[in-house]
């Protein structure tokens, strides 16, 4: 676990450093939350933005599990972390209202100890899993400082390691606030609801989760919707 983790961390530095070669401005998110499968979770998140219009970056997600799944079957103790590369396309943009397109890769890794239940923590039954999330997201400007987005996205997980199994599937619908606190940071809230469906047929119903967090701001402000807080699964 230990060293799945440092690997994230350092590729997520690595992709860090690669970005701020290219451009003179990234956007720097830290948060933390709960949700129906995490007691909690923690949130590592740097976004370039590309041009006007395009936004690149990459996350890390570490969680504390209470209700995910290995093979269809519930852990409620373990490990998961999330490495993905969300990167967000604006359609649509007049004085109020901006449409962006949503897609973020990713690859999780999970583990429970005692996969055989006999409370004996002998060992760590490990899972990993292709995650695709494609999604739309309406941004509304409330005031100069005050944006909200809401949108939907179907966050979708193909487990391939122990076994191959579709996983899961979830439709969700967004809601996120962010608000301007300087020209250089944002305080943020995301929040997240919708039905979902597993391997099983009876693994998961429904999903739910909720964060907050910052977001820090380098470089210039020229470009792009620095208020736009993309969704997190």
């Amino acid at each position: 676990m230990k060293q799945r983790k440092n690997a994230g961390l350092l590729a997520l530095v690595t992709l860090l450093l690669g970005f701020n070669t290219l451009s003179a401005q990234g956007l720097l998110d830290l948060s933390v939350g709960t949700s129906i499968q995490d007691q909690v979770f923690t949130n590592l998140a740097y976004r370039l933005q590309m041009n006007p219009r395009l936004r690149m970056g990459a996350e890390l997600q570490l969680a504390v599990p209470q209700y995910r799944f290995i093979d269809a079957k519930p852990i409620r103790e373990g490990y998961a972390s999330t490495f993905s590369l969300p990167t967000t396309w604006q359609l649509y943009q007049n004085e109020q209202i901006e449409l962006h397109f949503f897609f973020r890769p990713g690859v999780r890794f999970q583990g429970i100890i005692d996969p055989d239940n006999n409370d004996v923590r002998d060992e760590i039954l490990a899972s990993t899993a292709i995650m695709l999330d494609p999604g739309l997201i309406v941004n509304v400007k409330t005031s100069e400082r005050l944006h909200f987005q809401s949108g939907v996205s179907f966050p979708t997980f193909f487990q391939v390691r122990p076994s191959a199994i579709f996983e899961n599937n979830s439709t969700t619908i967004h809601a996120n606030l962010a608000y301007q606190v300087s020209k250089r940071s944002a305080l943020f809230v995301k929040t997240l609801i919708g039905p979902a469906v597993g391997a099983s047929g009876d693994s998961q119903k429904f999903v739910w989760s909720a964060q907050a967090g910052l977001r820090l701001k380098f470089g210039s402000s020229s470009k792009g919707n620095p208020l736009l807080m993309e969704p997190s699964y």
